[in-house]
């Protein structure tokens, strides 16, 4: 007979936490966008296993961690997955390019002329 538990359901709330965090850190925060992934991947290990160990009937064991991890993971990608589908524009600015050269008289004559 097929054993019919609630654990798949935890991924959905894992994933919409993590998600949420990772939203909260990338528009309110001044952490780099390239740590969002590490830090929702930490935080869907994390949220995995205090519900595991809350349950007091779940067994912590590798699948514990992986699938806080995969979870984890899985928001980003559902965030960037609803940023492309409603073309959404990065908030993250491009690196500003400056020229601070300095520039004497005598070169700025020499560029006019050629």
């Amino acid at each position: 007979m097929m054993d019919i538990s609630l654990d798949g359901l935890l991924v959905i709330p894992v994933v919409i936490i993590c998600f949420l965090v990772g939203f909260v850190v990338k528009n309110y925060t001044k952490i780099p966008n390239k740590f969002i992934p590490l830090i929702s991947m930490i935080m869907g290990v994390v949220i995995n296993v205090i519900t595991t160990v809350a349950d007091k009937e779940a067994a912590m064991n590798l699948m514990t961690f992986i699938a806080g991890a995969v979870s984890g993971l899985a928001s980003t990608g559902s965030y960037e997955l609803i940023k492309n589908s409603l073309h959404v524009q990065d908030t993250e600015k491009p690196a500003q390019v400056t020229d601070d050269i300095e520039v004497s008289d005598e070169e700025a004559k020499i560029d006019d002329n050629e």
